[in-house]
């Protein structure tokens, strides 16, 4: 079974979904706007910002033969031509047709498609917590912009949570043969926790 296969047959994955849904049907705020039939996500980038001089990246890329999403860190520096990007990547996933429908399942039950527009201000009095801008492209045509600043639509803590698992999933699971024990989790990306009885710390492994 591929790590996407994992993920996406993972039951905390629905709970988180229909959870969301429920809030969602709670508030009576947001309409689910599903992806229509057969269609699915040509491109997205995600961009999160998490108040670091580093931005948190995803991008996918999808046809009906497949695709992949990757997820990178991504560092701004000024340069003799203005601001440079440096991007230092620290996952990937990647699959066939199958792929492109799952992600494209992904996509519709989080409500990416009714995410068009949504700009969430900052609530008053929150000086620091989190940003993020999002774009995407679907094979009918249509493109959906978001971006929020500890407001967000709905969904998308589901959405950038499942894309940040599925990236490094696979990572995790060769750091835990390797080293042993169970990941607890990650701290910046450059470590992992382990539940080895001291809970001791290693490289992140790539």
């Amino acid at each position: 079974m591929s790590v996407f296969d994992k993920l996406f047959g993972m039951k905390d994955l629905d709970k988180r979904v229909k959870e969301m849904n429920a809030a969602a049907a709670k508030k009576g705020s947001v309409k689910h706007s599903p992806l229509p039939e057969g269609v699915y996500v040509v491109n997205f980038e995600l961009s999160v910002n998490n108040c670091s001089a580093e931005l948190e990246v995803y991008l996918g890329e999808m046809n009906e033969e497949g695709g992949k999403v990757v997820s990178l860190m991504r560092r701004s520096r000024y340069g003799e031509n203005g601001y440079i990007d440096e991007d230092k990547p620290f996952g990937k996933i990647s699959g066939g047709s199958e792929f492109t429908k799952k992600m494209a399942k992904l996509f519709s039950d989080c409500n990416v498609y009714g995410w068009d527009g949504f700009h969430g201000a900052n609530p008053p009095g929150v000086l620091d917590g989190t940003s993020m801008s999002f774009k995407a492209e679907f094979s009918d045509g249509s493109r959906v912009s978001a971006s929020g600043s500890n407001n967000f639509p709905d969904g998308y803590h589901v959405l950038k949570n499942a894309l940040a698992e599925m990236t490094t999933r696979g990572i995790l699971e060769k750091a835990e043969l390797e080293y042993g024990g169970a990941v607890l989790g990650s701290y910046g990306r450059d470590e992992i926790v382990f539940n080895s009885g001291a809970g001791d710390r290693c490289e992140l492994v790539r």
